[in-house]
């Protein structure tokens, strides 16, 4: 059975144990960099060269002291960490791992919890393009939970990790002709669900 190792609360010692010990992807689902924010809990230089070596994901955390050090930070705080693992080559490792449930409301200016995401989105897609924005805050992380833990390849895997019903539009990376593949998975799984609900 497939487990994902997750080094977010791990010290930089526990970091080089653990991937040491293992050859595959790992995560750190919600951490940001230290190079621009330092703090001992951001991730260093060499632990996100790492974890993109090995086709991981990394989560940006939006807890206002791991973006931005003191003071309040901003959404231009949060993209300078997304640029800095984006220059590394995670392009498809990079992911968001808000943490706003352990984050005791300390956000970046202009955030006070999810319902602030359609304009953290927003500031994204401004800065970093409609394709790579949707990367960051959808694709990146479903084509590794799939690939990790469902061993799908690429394209969505099962309905519930969609996390809406299949009915619903999904996100427009489906509509590309790449996302061809995906949209006949999706099919195929809505048919069998739906046979499997009506018994």
């Amino acid at each position: 059975q497939a487990v994902v190792l997750d080094v977010s609360h791990l010290s930089d010692a526990g970091v080089e144990d653990l991937l040491g010990l293992v050859d595959g992807p790992v995560m750190a689902s919600h951490s940001d960099v230290r190079d621009v924010a330092g703090r001992p809990r951001n991730l260093a230089r060499w632990q996100v060269d790492e974890i993109v070596r090995r086709d991981g994901l990394i989560g940006l955390n939006f807890f206002a002291p791991f973006v931005g050090g003191d003071g309040l930070p901003t959404l231009d705080d949060l993209l300078r960490h997304a640029d800095y693992v984006l220059e590394a080559g995670g392009e498809d490792v990079l992911a968001l791992g808000a943490d706003f449930d352990g984050s005791q409301g300390l956000f970046p200016e202009g955030v006070v919890g999810v319902q602030s995401m359609p304009d953290v989105r927003a500031r994204f897609v401004s800065s970093l393009g409609e394709e790579l924005a949707e990367k960051i805050f959808f694709g990146n992380a479903v084509s590794f939970v799939d690939r990790v833990l469902w061993g799908y390849g690429a394209g969505p895997g099962p309905p519930a990790l969609l996390g809406r019903p299949l009915e619903q539009p999904t996100l427009s990376f489906l509509d590309t002709p790449s996302g061809a593949r995906r949209r006949r998975r999706l099919a195929v799984t809505a048919r069998v669900t739906d046979h499997a609900a009506r018994g």
